[in-house]
């Protein structure tokens, strides 16, 4: 997009990138070196302690994450679902955005079925998809999520509350790792274009997570 600028931490200075710019960086290796200066950690992502709060009861039509489509030309488009009242949007590839109601009922039946401890499982017994984790139980159920209904629908789940931050993390965390491999697996076959697509979705993800962590308290990278 024409005049986008994306702002990503490099050793400690918030540097503004062209899409151009940012592209050449992640060619060269980038996110390594933001994992490596600590910019980026993604084995430490961790919530603050504090009172579990259950989300909303409103029932909103979420649309596509932020920057996804527009930064890359708009490439997401609207199909109709098969429940009439609701809309399906579709995301690049083979992935559909589900409704909530479709969303939240794939993530209950995929925790109920994942490597879970019992003691997790009584709480998602007790609670839902929106329980509260520690780190390795957190990792696990955000991996069983991704593999169920796709990066983009989970972190859709992520940010407008329906897992627990603590979940919500693991789940950028996973995201970004997995489309860092995808995009090296990507330009080892050649693809660039769709390699510089799965590196622009991993700057949106890692802005997007900065933003969520240093905005609400109860996230924190």
């Amino acid at each position: 997009m024409a005049g986008c600028l994306y702002y990503i931490t490099i050793n400690g200075v918030e540097t503004p990138m062209t899409e151009e710019e940012l592209k050449a960086y992640l060619e060269k290796g980038g996110l390594e070196n933001l994992i490596q200066s600590g910019d980026i950690d993604l084995s430490k992502i961790k919530i603050k302690e504090y009172a579990v709060q259950k989300p909303s009861t409103k029932k909103v039509l979420q649309p596509e994450p932020s920057g996804f489509g527009a930064a890359r030309g708009g490439r997401t488009r609207m199909e109709p679902s098969q429940q009439g009242e609701e809309t399906t949007l579709q995301a690049e590839g083979d992935e559909k955005i589900q409704s909530p109601r479709e969303r939240k009922k794939s993530i209950l039946n995929t925790l109920l079925k994942a490597n879970l401890s019992e003691e997790t499982k009584m709480l998602i017994e007790e609670n839902g998809t929106y329980f509260q984790a520690n780190m390795e139980q957190a990792e696990i159920a955000a991996k069983s999520i991704l593999e169920n209904i796709g990066i983009e629908n989970a972190i859709i789940a992520a940010k407008t509350n329906e897992v627990h931050p603590s979940v919500g993390s693991a789940i950028y965390a996973e995201a970004i790792n997995s489309l860092w491999s995808q995009e090296r697996q990507l330009r080892s076959e050649g693809e660039t274009n769709k390699a510089d697509d799965m590196a622009l979705r991993q700057a949106e993800l890692i802005s997007e997570y900065s933003d969520i962590s240093t905005s609400s308290g109860q996230w924190i990278a």
